[in-house]
């Protein structure tokens, strides 16, 4: 990482800190406390791609209610049950915090993108120890003193292969047609058409080269370590069912260690699950519209 910060359009502007040991995102932002020099911080979470009005976020923070001491980044999640949900009062500020609950009440969520004012230095210090977690040992403390700032715009937890590949077809569309202040991504999320653009960039993720085929569908394939291929398979009829699909496979010889099928929607027969219990094969399931 350093090696290719170093030879990139940002070196010189960007200082890269190792860690040998993790401390968590509120320990290394204690260690790295000379960095703030006692102002303002953004503290961004680095497995996010985030597409907002930046100068807007600071100016909220700016503008935030008395007695407030950091803004968070919100969005409206698809899977809100994988994020930390937010309850606010009439102003926008925090009142209850959901982490990765069951049954959250809302699906409005922590983007883990803030601005903080320097007295959270001060009670990370107080903490008196290396590893902090800023989700969880520094936001309840905060409760009633967070205030908030909706992302409209784009923003997805990158951190998945699922949710990584779909953010290559989502965000240039979501960056070249920006719709401020309205749940741009949210809708985008839901279009249907783009499964041809979602597939194509599927294959771009692995370099991978398009074999169009007479009958089921489409596939994929690209070059791993060692020479082994490792196949994706979309069908563009969702009405096929599991042991059609491997029966087709098997005719063209691939081989069924290691596939990835592709399908614009969640159909049933297709899980990992099945694919591994009933065929042996280990298996991602990749679904454009779940």
């Amino acid at each position: 990482m350093k090696e290719w910060l170093d030879n990139s359009k940002y070196a010189g502007r960007i200082s890269a800190v190792y860690e040998e040991k993790p401390l968590g995102t509120g320990g290394t932002l204690l260690y790295n406390q000379d960095f703030a020099d006692n102002d303002q911080v953004m503290l961004v979470h680095a497995d996010n791609l985030c597409i907002t009005d930046f100068r807007s976020f600071m100016h909220a923070h700016e503008c935030r209610p008395p007695n407030t001491e950091i803004t968070m980044m919100t969005f409206r999640s698809t899977t809100p049950h994988t994020c930390g949900i937010v309850e606010l009062d009439k102003q926008g500020v925090v009142q209850a915090f959901y982490e990765k609950v069951k049954n959250p009440p809302s699906n409005l969520a922590n983007a883990a993108v803030y601005i903080l004012e320097p007295q959270i230095m001060d009670f990370l210090k107080g903490l008196g120890k290396p590893f902090i977690d800023f989700t969880m040992e520094v936001i309840p403390h905060y409760i009633g003193k967070i205030y908030t700032y909706y992302n409209g715009v784009y923003h997805r937890d990158v951190g998945t292969f699922e949710s990584y590949i779909s953010a290559q077809i989502e965000s240039p569309i979501s960056i070249a047609a920006p719709e401020y202040d309205c749940d741009s991504w949210f809708k985008l999320c839901n279009r249907k058409s783009l499964y041809n653009d979602f597939l194509l960039s599927l294959a771009n993720a692995f370099c991978a080269e398009i074999i169009e085929t007479p009958d089921t569908g489409i596939v994929l394939h690209s070059m791993e370590a060692g020479q082994m291929k490792n196949y994706i398979v979309a069908f563009k009829d969702n009405k096929i069912d599991a042991r059609q699909a491997i029966d087709h496979l098997e005719k063209k010889g691939v081989p069924l260690k290691k596939i990835i099928f592709f399908i614009q929607e969640t159909t049933s027969g297709f899980s990992s699950k099945t694919m591994f219990e009933k065929y042996g094969i280990k298996s991602l399931v990749v679904c454009a519209h779940a």
